[in-house]
C-alpha cells in the first residue's frame, strides 16, 4: 500500500506552548510540530479528564480512527485507522508489539485505561519502522514511570450496573533507581443485551511493575511486567483472558554522537472459552537492536529486529513463524526544510521477503505553519487463521506442496 499526502500544519508558537515529544513516527524523540506525519498525542492529564475505563474510549473521538465493539466492557473491539482493516492497525505497548497472531487484531478491550501514561497515534503506513500490518497507522501506549519523589495513591470508585474499581499505585526513586508498582481491579455486572438472557459482566485484574536504573555514564537499564487478566461474560457462554507483556531494555552512549539500544520482550494474548475449553493463545518474542548517530543537525538510525510468533489453538496446529528484519532511517534538518528517508527489509519464514520504503518532506512557511508531503509503503501479513483455519481434509493423492 502506498499513500501520498500534503497538508498544512498549524501549531502553537513555541514561545508560548511547547509541542509534546513523540517517538512513534521516527523511533526517536521529535516534537509534534516538527513531525512530518499526522500525529496525535493523548497525555495523562487528558486521560484523567475523560475518566475512561478502556483505551478505545480515548480513541473513538480521534480523526481518522473508527472503533467498533460487540458490546460493553471487555467485548471484542476493533480499531480501524484511515479505512484499513483492524488487523492492519499496529499496536505497541512501550515499543513492544501486542496482537493476536490468530485473528490479527490487538486486545484493546482487555487493557485498562488506568495503565495509560500517554497514547501516540501516527496515521498512515509505517511498515518501514514496524514491519507487517502497520498499514492504516500505529497506536503506541506508554506505561507510567516513576518520578523522583515517593508517591502512594489509592483510588476507589463505583457506578451503575454494580460497577466497582480499585487502583493502588506506589512509586519512588532511590540511588538513581526508579520504581513503580500499580495494581487494580475493575468489575461490572454489565447490561442485558438480549431479551431473556442475564447481564453480560466483565472483570479485570491488572498489575504493573516498572523499574529503571540510570548510571552516571549515561547508560540506562529498565524492565517492565504488565499482566491484565479476568473473565468476560457474553450471551451463551463466558471466557477467560490474559494479556501479558515482559520487557527488558538497555541503552548507553558509545560516543558523544552515537547511542545504542537493546530491547528483548515477550507478549502473550490468551483467550479460553469456559464451556468448551477452546483456546486461542499467542506468544510473541522479540529482540531489537537500534543505533542512533547524530551529525550536526542530522540524525541516522540503523538497526535489526527478530521476532517469533507461536500459537496454541484447539482447532488446528501451526508451526512457529519467525521474522527477521533490518531497517535504516535518515532525518535531515536544513533549517526551513526537513527530510526523512526510511528503508526496511523483512524476511518471514511463512510468507517470504518484503522490502518497504518511505520518504517525507516538510517546508516551514512561517513560525506556525508547515507544509508536509509523505509517501510510504506497507503490507498486511496473513494471520494464522488465514493460513491454517478452517482445517480442510486434503486427499492423499494431492501433491505434498499443496498439503502444506
Amino acid at each position: 500500500m502506498s499513500v501520498v499526502s500534503a497538508q498544512a500544519e498549524t501549531t502553537s508558537d513555541s514561545s508560548s506552548t511547547l509541542s509534546p515529544l513523540v517517538v512513534t513516527a521516527t523511533s526517536t524523540p521529535v516534537s509534534t510540530a516538527d513531525s512530518l506525519f499526522s500525529v496525535t498525542v493523548i497525555d495523562a492529564e487528558e486521560v484523567n479528564a475523560q475518566q475512561a475505563q478502556q483505551i478505545t474510549e480515548l480513541l473513538a473521538a480521534q480523526p481518522g480512527v473508527d472503533v467498533s465493539s460487540n458490546g460493553g466492557y471487555g467485548k471484542t473491539t476493533s480499531v480501524y485507522m484511515r479505512g484499513a482493516g483492524a488487523e492492519s492497525t499496529k499496536f505497541l505497548l512501550d515499543g513492544i508489539p501486542l496482537y493476536s497472531a490468530t485473528s490479527g487484531g490487538a486486545p484493546f478491550e482487555n487493557i485498562p485505561a488506568s495503565l495509560i501514561d500517554r497514547l501516540e497515534m501516527v496515521r498512515g503506513p509505517k511498515a518501514t519502522l514496524y514491519g507487517a500490518d502497520a498499514v492504516g497507522g500505529v497506536i503506541q501506549m506508554f506505561l507510567p514511570e516513576a518520578g523522583d519523589e515517593p508517591e502512594a495513591n489509592l483510588a476507589i470508585g463505583a457506578g451503575s450496573f454494580n460497577t466497582k474499581t480499585t487502583e493502588l499505585t506506589l512509586a519512588g526513586s532511590r540511588d538513581n533507581t526508579q520504581y513503580l508498582l500499580s495494581a487494580g481491579i475493575f468489575e461490572t455486572d454489565g447490561d442485558i443485551v438480549k431479551k431473556g438472557e442475564e447481564a453480560q459482566g466483565y472483570r479485570n485484574e491488572n498489575i504493573l511493575l516498572n523499574v529503571g536504573h540510570q548510571f552516571d555514564s549515561g547508560a540506562r537499564i529498565s524492565s517492565l511486567v504488565m499482566n491484565s487478566a479476568g473473565r468476560n461474560h457474553y450471551v451463551g457462554d463466558e471466557s477467560d483472558y490474559q494479556v501479558q507483556v515482559i520487557g527488558l531494555g538497555a541503552s548507553f552512549p558509545v560516543t558523544d554522537n552515537w547511542e545504542t539500544e537493546f530491547k528483548v520482550s515477550q507478549a502473550r494474548n490468551d483467550r479460553t472459552t469456559v464451556s468448551s475449553a477452546e483456546t486461542y493463545a499467542t506468544t510473541t518474542q522479540t529482540a531489537r537492536w537500534s543505533n542512533t548517530v547524530w551529525a550536526d543537525d542530522h540524525e541516522f538510525v540503523l538497526g535489526a529486529e527478530t521476532s517469533e510468533d507461536s500459537v496454541d489453538v484447539t482447532r488446528y496446529q501451526a508451526p512457529d513463524r519467525r521474522n527477521d528484519a533490518a531497517f535504516a532511517q535518515a532525518l535531515f534538518d536544513f533549517g526551513v526544510t526537513s527530510l526523512q528517508l526510511n528503508l526496511r527489509q523483512d524476511h518471514n519464514s511463512a510468507y517470504g521477503d518484503s522490502t518497504t520504503g518511505g520518504v517525507a518532506a516538510g517546508y516551514k512557511l512561517d513560525a506556525i505553519h508547515r507544509l508536509r508531503a509523505s509517501y510510504g509503503e506497507a503490507f498486511a501479513a496473513p494471520t494464522f487463521n488465514d493460513l491454517y483455519y478452517p482445517v480442510v481434509a486434503i486427499p492423499h493423492w494431492m501433491p505434498h506442496a499443496l498439503k502444506q
